[in-house]
């Protein structure tokens, strides 16, 4: 076994202590006898110079400066970390490559810079939105939000499906409501065919969100289907669809304002938000009004595909848009529906 000495390390004792340095002259001819120093103290200004380690053993006093701490640290963990396995006599080196091989790349990691932390890339937006209509559905409610998504298509791949309780058209009308005109829109799918990639399902209100016998496959539809959904959306008295089904336990919602009271005493498990243009809780966005409908969208759009392209859309639209969910001039009691 023979021994060896790095070229430009050597030890110091002082009193019964030994210290390491690395490539210091000796201090004799230097600095006097109880304080190391390196040619950076004179040559820079270190603020935090005076702030030296100060150390005392068998009565010897010594202060090791701040620029001989710094400069010390980094070779003298290099040199422990690295030359004993350099000078391992021939008889006990490693003779295994692979073990050559892991020491080499555990020290090139050590040495090498630490990599910056990915950003974790957020969720693509949907692509598939569902309508659920029903005899009686708000024109307003559906076509509202619905155009929004059309000229949101221009410039991205949605599909949309429209299901609903039986194959054919479903009328904005019912047969007890005393409007004269309306509109029917013929449902792509039966609740039974329905997707199942399904990702955003727009509720809407009207008249015959009252028929609450006739709504009962309506929102056993909705409680199948809601936790497979990325978001729920409801316009207007639609949240008490959602409110039946029981998805809003729990969760903050609007509706509209002049059946609020109503509805809030047929959910009481749910937090009814009486100022609201519309209210987004967690993966549920509900709105107040037939077109609160519309401010809520431009806010989802905004959200989900960047508030650049909500604007674009609204300019196009010549839409002034309601940005503040808390702004709700229909938030005073009135008269049920």
């Amino acid at each position: 076994m023979g021994s060896w000495q790095m070229p430009g390390v050597g030890k110091r004792h002082i009193g019964l202590e030994t210290w390491t340095h690395v490539g210091i002259p000796p201090a004799s001819s230097r600095a006097p006898a109880n304080v190391w120093t390196t040619p950076l103290e004179h040559e820079h200004r270190d603020p935090f110079a005076e702030q030296g380690v100060h150390r005392q053993s068998n009565g010897a006093n010594f202060s090791l400066m701040s620029h001989s701490c710094l400069a010390l640290a980094f070779p003298l963990a290099l040199a422990l970390a690295v030359v004993p396995l350099a000078f391992v006599p021939s008889s006990t080196a490693p003779t295994s490559p692979s073990l050559a091989a892991a020491i080499t790349t555990s020290t090139a990691s050590m040495l090498a810079p630490a990599s910056p932390t990915a950003e974790a890339k957020p969720p693509a937006p949907p692509t598939h939105y569902a309508v659920l209509l029903f005899d009686g559905f708000q024109a307003l409610d559906v076509f509202g939000p619905l155009d929004v998504l059309n000229m949101l298509s221009r410039d991205h791949g949605l599909r949309l499906s429209i299901v609903a309780a039986r194959a054919g058209s479903v009328s904005t009308r019912t047969a007890s409501m005393t409007q004269r005109i309306g509109q029917d829109v013929t449902a792509t799918h039966t609740l039974a065919t329905a997707p199942r990639d399904i990702e955003v399902l727009l509720i809407p209100g009207g008249m015959g969100t009252r028929l609450e016998d006739l709504r009962r496959p309506e929102v056993a539809f909705i409680r199948s289907v809601f936790p497979r959904l990325r978001f729920l959306l409801t316009v207007c008295t639609g949240s008490s669809l959602a409110a039946r089904a029981g998805v809003l336990d729990g969760r903050e919602a609007t509706t509209n304002k002049r059946a609020f009271d109503r509805i809030r005493a047929q959910s009481p498990r749910v937090h009814w938000v009486r100022q609201a243009r519309w209210v987004r809780d967690g993966n549920v966005w509900t709105s107040s009004g037939i077109s609160a409908g519309i401010d809520m969208m431009y806010a989802f759009v905004g959200a989900h595909y960047g508030e650049d392209v909500a604007a674009a859309i609204a300019w196009d639209a010549e839409y002034t848009r309601n940005l503040d969910p808390s702004d709700d001039p229909f938030s005073e009691p009135r008269a049920m529906l």
